[in-house]
């Protein structure tokens, strides 16, 4: 079928009409709305940012342990490092907050 990273999706082309396309998730594969649809492929895109910020900001805690930076330094680094997790985690919460606003106005 397909793989964790991908999401199934029925295209429908119809002559005369225009392509229209159906996206299934979750176990019960329910047809999404265009708007659930969007909020999935942005939670998917989050979480893959995500991810790789984190991988980004471990490298530069390693990086400075590496280089034999002061022990200021690195923790510095940490400091930073958890700031940026903080407030890329808050604008998300934002962001999916106001997609849940728009689904359930939409509903």
């Amino acid at each position: 079928m397909t793989k964790d990273n991908e999401t199934p999706v029925l295209h429908v082309n119809q002559s005369g009409h225009a392509p229209r396309a159906v996206v299934f998730v979750e176990k019960n594969q329910r047809p999404l709305t265009p708007a659930e649809a969007k909020r999935a492929r942005f939670i998917k895109n989050l979480k893959n940012n995500y991810a790789r910020l984190n991988e980004a900001l471990a490298f530069f805690e390693y990086f400075a342990a590496i280089c034999e930076l002061s022990l200021e330094r690195r923790e510095t680094i940490r400091k930073a490092n958890k700031d940026a997790i903080e407030e890329l985690s808050k604008k998300l919460e934002e962001k999916l907050a106001e997609y849940d606003k728009r689904l359930k106005e939409g509903a």
